[in-house]
């Protein structure tokens, strides 16, 4: 998690909207009753609107007052903020907790960063999840994607999650491994797939065109698979097949997708090594936005990236899965090929250094909207991401002064600072700064759930 630190002028220009109009979904009295009412804050609601001195108040699972502090105010409890800041609680867009979150609900790596809410689904998904002619997780008993859910919540979870269904898992229960093109039956397997989920929740399709056996994948067959989220008001969210020298080819192959298939598009984790590239890049999407196509793009604020090692490596030499490449990189053919090939791709060299975690980017209110409204919009959350009353009360208080990052890559299994509360559901789970081990985060359904089509 970067350094976060509002900006003096922030605060100066700030100084005079304090005294907006209280807000409060009570019912019987703006003052009272409350079961949290944190005050003495600087409330930055999510808008992207300057900070203001209040006071935000929940009760249940809600948030029913956001405003300046108001006289003979009650709460079972009263958290004195101490001109920290209080935010909506962080979305984090890009996860892969979906199983690890089964052995370890806490989420304590997540949750001391201020993140209440988790989007998984990027390249494979909680379901489906056997592989043709693999043998079944005995541990994932469940049959559906409604079913993972179900599971989340009847075990506990200490964030919310959500997740778009994942392109290599629907291929990977229809085909396996195979690298042939499907055919039109397999076609319409994997489009019955992707609509079951739909159904459950999923947020839309995911794709990382890097992975196997995603990779196999044609435009033409995403455009077709992406068609069956559109009725359930699901888009389209990639790991791009390039982020080297294809990177504008691959810009370009999202927009087509998004406009063939009639919706939106997420472009994950943009990145290049190149700043005039990614200038390019940003000017193909800025673009394609100007002509009405709703794509967008997310980031994250490090100078290097992670995967696994067999993913660096080109396409053919995967091609069978993992017996077939290690048997190839016997052969010194095929290793003089690759070294070539790779070289050719990294050009532009690979950033090392000793720490390079980024860990001294300011904030200010539309830093914080990129990280909750923002990110709620994008994935039709319309109840979360906001200081508003009536939203769930998922929240986030932190001292701007304080807060950092302590992971270095070389020892990265070390927990953020400076946040002092986070709320989940009007929960705490972080309270004075340490972990309670509360549970209780819920499934984050897309806008074509509803109770009643569960099965």
């Amino acid at each position: 998690m970067p350094r976060l630190t509002l900006s003096a002028l922030l605060c100066a220009a700030l100084s005079a909207c304090a005294t907006g109009a209280s807000r409060s979904t009570d019912g019987v009295s703006p003052r009272g009753g409350y079961d949290v009412l944190i005050t003495n804050a600087r409330i930055v609601d999510g808008t992207g609107n300057p900070w203001y001195r209040g006071s935000v108040a929940t009760r249940g699972d809600r948030i029913v007052f956001v405003g300046p502090t108001l006289p003979g105010m009650t709460a079972r409890r009263v958290i004195d903020a101490r001109d920290q800041v209080v935010a909506p609680g962080f979305i984090d867009m890009l996860g892969h907790s979906e199983n690890v979150i089964l052995r370890r609900p806490q989420a304590i790596s997540k949750i001391t960063q201020g993140i209440t809410s988790e989007i998984t689904g990027e390249v494979h998904s909680a379901w489906p999840h056997t592989y043709l002619g693999a043998t079944p997780d005995s541990s994932r008993t469940w049959s559906s994607l409604d079913g993972y859910f179900r599971e989340l919540e009847h075990r506990g979870i200490g964030i919310n999650l959500g997740t778009y269904v994942g392109t290599s898992s629907v291929r990977g229960a229809v085909m396996g491994m195979a690298s042939r093109n499907p055919t039109p039956p397999e076609m319409a397997q994997m489009g019955a797939l992707i609509d079951s989920a739909m159904r459950d929740g999923a947020m839309g399709l995911g794709t990382g065109l890097i992975y196997l056996p995603s990779t196999y994948f044609t435009t033409e067959e995403l455009i077709a698979l992406t068609k069956f989220v559109v009725p359930h008001r699901g888009g389209y969210a990639t790991h791009m097949r390039s982020e080297g020298a294809g990177l504008l080819d691959a810009v370009r192959e999202t927009i087509r997708i998004a406009v063939e298939a009639g919706t939106w598009a997420e472009i994950r984790h943009i990145k290049s090594r190149s700043a005039a590239q990614m200038a390019e890049a940003l000017r193909i999407i800025d673009s394609a936005r100007a002509a009405g196509i709703d794509i967008t793009a997310d980031q994250y604020p490090y100078i290097a990236s992670g995967t696994g090692l067999s993913a660096m490596l080109n396409t053919w030499v995967q091609e069978g899965g993992h017996d077939s490449m290690v048997v190839r990189l016997h052969d010194p053919a095929v290793r003089a090929r690759l070294k070539k090939e790779l070289a050719e791709d990294s050009a532009g060299g690979i950033r090392t250094a000793a720490k390079t975690m980024v860990n001294s980017v300011s904030t200010d209110s539309f830093a914080i909207r990129k990280m909750t409204s923002l990110a709620a919009q994008r994935v039709s959350l319309t109840d979360r991401g906001l200081l508003r009353p009536g939203m769930h009360a998922d929240i986030t208080v932190f001292d701007p002064n304080t807060i950092i990052d302590k992971a270095t890559f070389e020892v990265p299994q070390q927990l953020s600072t400076g946040v002092s509360y986070v709320f989940v559901n009007g929960v705490a789970v972080v309270d004075q700064g340490k972990p309670t081990g509360a549970l209780p985060g819920r499934a984050l359904r897309g806008p074509a759930y509803t109770s009643g089509q569960a099965r």
